[in-house]
């Protein structure tokens, strides 16, 4: 549970900065502390659920879905937070199809590109396993001719 706090409270240093809030006014300093913290639970949370939605339904069994990491998943909401914000004003079926392309886009930017090559040890006590690299196939011999 510890490794959890401080993953927690990295993600409130790097991402949304709540070390270095250069607000003078008592209210300012607020709004902006109030609006980190909802945007990283926010982004903590959808890493949860992606995570536990995508995992595998037997125990030991190897994961097919890269898992969400939190902090790229808040930098990637970061990026995205004026496409959100146009997207709550539309209605009807294209209001579904930029929420779906905004999904989209979170879980692209939020994966964990090392996932494959090696799992945190967080991740290792939850039962992710390594999974075997399928590298493709390359001619040496074009490689050396081109050497």
């Amino acid at each position: 549970m510890r490794w959890e706090v401080e993953l927690s409270m990295k993600l409130d240093k790097s991402v949304h900065r709540l070390d270095a809030i250069d607000a003078e006014r008592p209210c300012s300093l607020k709004a902006l502390l109030h609006a980190s913290l909802i945007a990283s639970i926010l982004a903590a949370l959808l890493a949860h659920t992606h995570n536990l939605n995508t995992r595998p339904q037997q125990d030991g069994a190897p994961r097919t879905e890269a898992p969400l990491h939190p902090r790229r998943l808040a930098l990637q909401l970061a990026v995205s937070c004026q496409s959100i914000a146009q997207a709550f004003d539309l209605q009807g079926e294209e209001a579904t199809r930029r929420w779906d392309k905004i999904a989209a886009l979170l879980t692209h930017g939020g994966r964990d590109p090392n996932w494959r090559h090696r799992p945190s040890v967080l991740d290792q006590l939850r039962g992710w396993k390594r999974q075997p690299v399928v590298r493709p196939q390359t001619n040496r011999r074009h490689l050396k001719a081109a050497a």
